[in-house]
């Protein structure tokens, strides 16, 4: 016996909207937890700023290699700098924040447009973070600030610092 009451029927189209709705906010929170790992470029400051001591000292490897302009990071916890090594190889020096909730390693394959990251080495060091408060403004001059935004550096702690190649 089949029952199509009204109140089955809108029982039954409640049920099918819940359902709807529920996906909806997984993907959404999918959706956004992901663009915390969309890589960006263009960032402004150099690795000088952000360690407490030169790269080379870190990484020895970087000794006699050339700075690119691959700069950028992604997400706010992990930063990259673009290299051309010695021998030719591209390479990025990424430092990322070792603090709870954040997955370097995620960040770390996001560094590679195309996926395929290597993690050629890697370890931790202490280092800064550049903390930046912005306000609107109507028109800025050039330069190598951005135009209403004021910076401060700010210990970070431990940082997970280290070469990956792409491809």
């Amino acid at each position: 016996m089949e029952r199509s009451t009204p109140l089955h029927r809108v029982t039954a189209l409640l049920a099918t909207a819940a359902t709807f709705l529920l996906g909806a906010a997984v993907t959404e929170s999918g959706a956004a937890q992901q663009e915390h790992f969309v890589r960006q470029m263009g960032l402004r400051h150099s690795p000088d700023q952000v360690f407490d001591r030169p790269v080379e000292q870190i990484l020895p490897v970087l000794a006699d290699a050339k700075r690119t302009r691959a700069n950028g990071r992604v997400g706010y916890e992990l930063a990259f700098w673009g290299y051309e090594l010695k021998d030719g190889r591209d390479v990025s020096l990424f430092a990322c924040a070792l603090v709870p909730n954040v997955d370097c390693a995620a960040r770390v394959e996001a560094i590679c447009p195309r996926g395929g990251s290597r993690v050629l080495e890697q370890q931790e060091t202490k280092g800064k973070v550049v903390h930046r408060k912005c306000q609107a403004v109507a028109t800025g001059t050039s330069s190598s600030v951005q135009p209403g935004c004021d910076d401060t550096l700010n210990d970070a702690g431990d940082l997970l610092v280290g070469l990956v190649s792409c491809g």
